[in-house]
């Protein structure tokens, strides 16, 4: 059963959140906006450049299901500091880098995160509100990547394309590490769920509407 912090509604928290699935979406797509300059920059061809994002989802696909199975129990605001620790770090070091396959595992450490990060971020803004305003807080959560995509895209495309795709990437790092240290000031404490059947992902995969989306998703 869910636990609940009767926290009542802060919007300054819960657009702080949303900064989070900003930056998450951001992450992801980034490279869609800059292939030429990505491709140019690590010597290799714009398809093998549109990879990042490939390489990027196929790993969220491959690792969120166990890795979030594996964290369930842990304190929800610590699991966060590791997440956006592991973006900035992923963003970081694609800035620096000119080595492809340095970027690829950087990509792919991205996407490993953001496998967790999405499954996790609801239930951590749901756990601080009663359950009449868990529809707001989700919905607050989740326009971040609304907003990431028609907002954010555009900016960093025009970073990267008119500094160069190294700077897009530091700055991205360096925003993630600024919500870090905001969400670590100001988010509480949550602890995570006890291990239960209920939060199996095996019981979880049993429901047939869960498989109709995972079917149509593919």
């Amino acid at each position: 059963m869910r636990q609940t912090h009767k926290y009542g509604f802060s919007w300054p928290l819960f657009i702080l959140m949303g900064s989070i699935t900003f930056l998450a979406i951001l992450s992801e797509l980034m490279p869609s906006g800059i292939l030429p300059e990505m491709a140019a920059g690590f010597g290799i061809t714009e398809a093998q450049a549109g990879g990042f994002v490939g390489q990027y989802a196929i790993a969220s696909a491959i690792f969120g299901i166990p890795i979030v199975s594996a964290t369930v129990e842990w304190d929800r605001k610590k699991l966060l500091m590791i997440l956006l620790a592991g973006f900035a770090f992923a963003n970081i070091l694609v800035g620096f880098v000119s080595v492809y396959w340095l970027a690829v595992v950087a990509r792919i450490a991205g996407g490993i995160c953001a496998g967790v990060l999405w499954p996790m971020i609801s239930a951590y803004g749901m756990s601080l509100v009663s359950p009449h305003e868990y529809g707001k807080a989700v919905a607050v959560i989740m326009a971040g990547t609304t907003l990431g995509m028609s907002l954010g895209l555009p900016v960093m495309t025009w970073i990267g394309t008119t500094f160069g795709f190294h700077v897009a990437f530091i700055v991205m790092g360096i925003l993630i590490c600024i919500v870090g240290a905001l969400c670590w000031v100001y988010l509480p404490q949550v602890k995570g769920e006890k291990r239960s059947k209920s939060n199996s992902p095996l019981t979880i995969l049993k429901n047939k509407g869960v498989l109709i989306i995972i079917l149509l998703t593919v």
